[in-house]
């Protein structure tokens, strides 16, 4: 299986500089050190999942998309795991689902939302009737271009990836459902010396993942396979650009590695995994992949450090109780629990 598509408070030390003040991107170096490596224990979940795409929690559920038979979520109550109904069911509208994009999964105030396209849906899990209540639908048809990696802003806006075989140089969109149309193309890509052979290569390059938080009005993008984070506000503004640690940019994309993948935005920042290995022995050894996971303020300060000695590459973190759920690359992808020590 290919994983990377599964899967991509220093200011003590160091003061973190600006757009506003600088061209170049402020450096965050990882002199906080790890404070501990998260135990794990193995779950026993009470239904089978085969092809786990995306971990998400909803409230007091858990969600699992699971990629197998044309992909269908899996939902499990919190604390204690237990089954509560997979949808849609087998034999159940086998149309009513054309194409999941797994990035584009998010927990947002206590709804649950997904890329099913050209609709990204809002959903209330309803544990009573066993079923996803459609709340409403944003359609992206009128987008001339593939969507994917949607993020919702609020109740009407959206951003997207820019997503174009041409590669104009803005890499997203800010999508307004009140007006169905495109209300700006913003941010330019970045530039760290690689050379690309075509302009899908590079778009390739700096695949990101992003998360939103309505009440700071902020932007988190967390680049997969270049060491960087960007903060934007709601209007498509660049605040603040950081590299976390050192970086050398690939002569080929053979040399190409993998650094962040799956923000989980919570009530204390981002949560996302930090790899920093290359492409190849992600992609060819995963078993053998432990990641760090790292906490981060809306502000771009490094405010924790954990390391996973197990091949996390997908998780959900349940805020209340203070646990980290993750899916792993080990035979049969069993999934963990991680306590978040205080």
């Amino acid at each position: 299986m290919h994983f990377q598509t599964v899967i991509g408070s220093c200011l003590c030390f160091l003061l973190l500089s600006t757009c506003a003040d600088s061209d170049k991107p402020g450096t965050l170096s990882l002199d906080l050190p790890i404070e501990d490596t998260l135990a794990f224990v193995q779950l026993n979940l009470p239904h089978e999942v085969y092809n786990v795409g995306r971990i998400a929690t909803v409230n007091e559920q858990l969600v699992i998309f699971d990629r197998s038979n044309q992909g269908r979520f899996k939902v499990f109550g919190l604390p204690h795991y237990e089954y509560l109904f997979t949808y849609p069911k087998d034999g159940e509208e086998p149309d009513m689902h054309s194409f999941i994009d797994h990035y584009s999964m998010e927990s947002w105030n206590g709804r649950f939302y997904y890329l099913d396209y050209p609709y990204y849906r809002k959903v209330n899990i309803n544990q009573q009737d066993k079923t996803f209540d459609r709340l409403s639908a944003v359609d992206f048809s009128n987008i001339n271009q593939d969507v994917n990696r949607v993020v919702p802003l609020n109740d009407t806006l959206y951003m997207t990836m820019n997503y174009t075989p041409e590669l104009d140089e803005y890499q997203h969109l800010l999508f307004s459902s009140n007006h169905s149309q495109v209300l700006e193309k913003f941010g330019v890509y970045p530039e760290d010396g690689t050379l690309f052979e075509d302009p899908m290569e590079k778009s390739m390059h700096y695949i990101y993942q992003a998360v939103s938080n309505a009440q700071a009005g902020r932007i988190a993008v967390f680049y997969g396979s270049v060491n960087l984070i960007r903060f934007y506000n709601f209007a498509g503004d660049l605040i603040k650009e950081i590299k976390v640690g050192p970086y050398q940019a690939p002569a080929s994309m053979d040399e190409q590695k993998v650094y962040f993948q799956q923000p989980q935005a919570v009530s204390e920042g981002i949560y996302v995994l930090y790899f920093d290995v290359h492409d190849l022995s992600f992609n060819q050894d995963p078993e053998g992949i432990r990641p760090e996971i790292h906490l981060y303020s809306w502000d771009g300060e490094l405010l924790r450090r954990f390391f996973i000695d197990a091949p996390v590459y997908t998780f959900g973190v349940a805020d209340k109780a203070k646990k980290i759920i993750a899916a792993t690359a080990w035979e049969g992808q069993p999934i963990i629990e991680m306590e978040l020590v205080e």
